[in-house]
């Protein structure tokens, strides 16, 4: 979840990610509005492994409710057509983007499942003491493409060692968080790039300290 002013990159961020773990075209597609019918809702998340959705100013509670459930496991039967008895049934686990200039959650249990990212600004170069960072959107997609096949062997390369590694550190550390699994996923995957033990952790329970703090409405202040 990136918040932060205009200009920050928020998007172009989500776009960046979905075009390497979930691409599709034209590049506009890669990030959308999130739909209010609740059946065009469900068929995007369902038909997407990283759905990602832009410009929230606030969710309503049952929107919140329903994030909930796709990110630890959504499961609903819908009839599917309204002259049969047919039933569907729509059941998945994904990951979602959301973006905004505000945190656009504010219920404990969404939050609990988020990452929060504070955007900065890009200097655009108007401020006489700083040089101008921007870069066109459609450069830095195409080399975003570019770079798939490497990352991608990456990643890759990072998940068959975390294979190896996953049950030493689970017998090592103790989950500070009720998404047990994910925390030693995310310990095992920080320690395999390098990183020292428990710095995950570290990082995890400081996201955590900030979800705590963003449960009531929240506004952007500069950081």
């Amino acid at each position: 979840m990136p918040t932060g002013p205009r200009a920050s990159g928020k998007t172009l961020f989500l776009r960046s990610i979905r075009q390497i773990v979930d691409p599709r075209a034209p590049i506009e597609s890669l990030v959308e509005r999130l739909p209010r019918d609740e059946k065009d809702r469900r068929v995007s998340i369902y038909n997407s492994y990283f759905a990602c959705f832009d410009n929230e100013s606030h969710l309503n509670p049952d929107l919140m409710d329903e994030i909930c459930t796709w990110v630890t496991g959504y499961s609903g039967t819908v009839r599917e057509l309204y002259t049969t008895d047919e039933m569907r049934t729509f059941s998945a686990k994904r990951a979602l983007g959301i973006t905004g200039i505000n945190i656009p959650i504010t219920n404990s249990d969404a939050l609990n499942r988020a990452f929060i990212i504070d955007m900065e600004p890009i200097p655009d170069g108007f401020d006489e003491n700083s040089e101008s960072k921007l870069i066109a959107e459609n450069k830095f997609i195409d080399e975003t493409k570019k770079s798939v096949p490497d990352t991608l062997a990456y990643i890759f390369d990072i998940l068959v060692k975390c294979l190896e590694r996953y049950d030493e550190v689970e017998r090592q550390i103790k989950p500070n968080h009720r998404l047990a699994d994910f925390v030693i996923w995310g310990e095992t995957i920080s320690r395999v790039i390098g990183n020292k033990d428990n710095e995950f952790l570290e990082a995890w329970h400081q996201n955590v300290q900030h979800q705590r703090s963003s449960e009531q409405p929240a506004c952007w202040t500069s950081r």
